[in-house]
């Protein structure tokens, strides 16, 4: 499908209405007063990010996402199945798998599913290690068709987070399409980050080319999110470029990209008061869902051990934004 085949497709669905708008209500159904949100998540100083409780409708999620803004929908993830890393190990304990170090792009180790999760995982020492991207070669529910139906009917809007959602543009390519990115859900589990004001994180700077939806499997999960609007990249990438010396011959969107960099609280500070940039900055627990937008760069920091389960989508909403981060690399 080419660009402008996927300009048309956006068009057509809203000439037919099929992305409807609603205003997000409280749970006594009194209107919460959409003026307040609106401000408090466009402000660049407050930088609230929106945040439903239990439950999401198609309107409510549209209502934000067309905004090209995070979005928190806390408890959302109405995951019935055993997420934890003990039943993780006992399905998939036996596979070998790939773990990096959050800390060390360079840095790869070969184990079994069973050894990171029962033993590495819930160290607190040492380096930060990551299984990333399992299953690595088929889908999760062909892996584990209990965990597959799990997520699909966990995860709030499947119109747009699964495979078969009809307002999931990439549901429409081509299968032998040669550019077909992963779109599945895929699971992460990553140690505990050292909290302090050095260079920690579980998941570095980076922005995708497609939207996201992430829920916290493990009950005792808990994880902090900062993530930039799509159009602080520019002045992100002059920041981190005149921050880090390895990094100043990259363009901008390459040293947002590329994993190269997690920034500290004083490295936010220095945004916040010389370029006038302020994240989004929330945590996540057990059942929170995080929606992600294509071409927002964010980073993630583990507060404890943490399992999550997540899949790239593509909404019409996204499109020009994916354009965009195409056309930076």
């Amino acid at each position: 499908m080419e660009p402008e085949e996927l300009r048309d497709f956006e068009r057509q669905l809203l000439d037919f209405s099929l992305l409807p708008v609603v205003l997000p209500r409280s749970h006594d159904g009194k209107d919460p007063g959409l003026d307040s949100i609106l401000e408090n998540t466009i402000d660049p100083i407050k930088r609230v990010v929106p945040t439903l409780h239990g439950q999401c409708s198609l309107g409510e999620f549209n209502s934000f996402w067309l905004m090209g803004v995070p979005l928190v929908v806390k408890l959302g993830g109405d995951l019935q199945c055993d997420w934890s890393p003990i039943s993780l190990a006992t399905l998939f304990g036996s596979d070998k798998c790939t773990v990096v170090d959050c800390e060390d792009r360079g840095y790869k180790e070969e184990c079994l599913v069973d050894e990171f999760l029962r033993v590495k995982l819930p160290r607190r020492q040492g380096c930060i290690l990551k299984l990333k991207d399992y299953p690595p070669d088929t889908t999760l529910k062909l892996k584990s068709s209990d965990l597959g139906r799990d997520f699909n009917s966990a995860v709030p809007v499947c119109e747009y987070c699964s495979d078969s959602g009809p307002l999931n543009i990439a549901n429409y390519f081509p299968i032998n399409y040669s550019c077909m990115p992963d779109l599945r859900p895929k699971i992460y589990a990553a140690m505990a980050s050292q909290q302090d004001r050095r260079q920690h994180g579980s998941t570095r700077l980076h922005m995708d080319i497609s939207d996201a939806v992430n829920i916290m499997a493990n009950i005792d999960g808990e994880a902090r999110w900062e993530i930039f609007t799509a159009e602080d990249t520019k002045l992100l990438g002059s920041f981190i470029k005149s921050r880090f010396k390895k990094l100043k011959k990259c363009r901008a969107g390459d040293s947002v990209n590329a994993y190269h960099v997690y920034l500290t609280p004083d490295h936010l500070e220095v945004l916040r008061v010389n370029y006038k940039i302020v994240p989004f900055t929330f945590h996540q627990s057990f059942r929170d869902v995080v929606y992600i937008p294509a071409g927002c760069a964010h980073q993630v920091s583990n507060i404890t051990p943490c399992v999550k389960v997540a899949m790239d989508f593509l909404s019409p909403q996204s499109l020009e934004r994916c354009f965009e981060v195409d056309r930076m690399f």
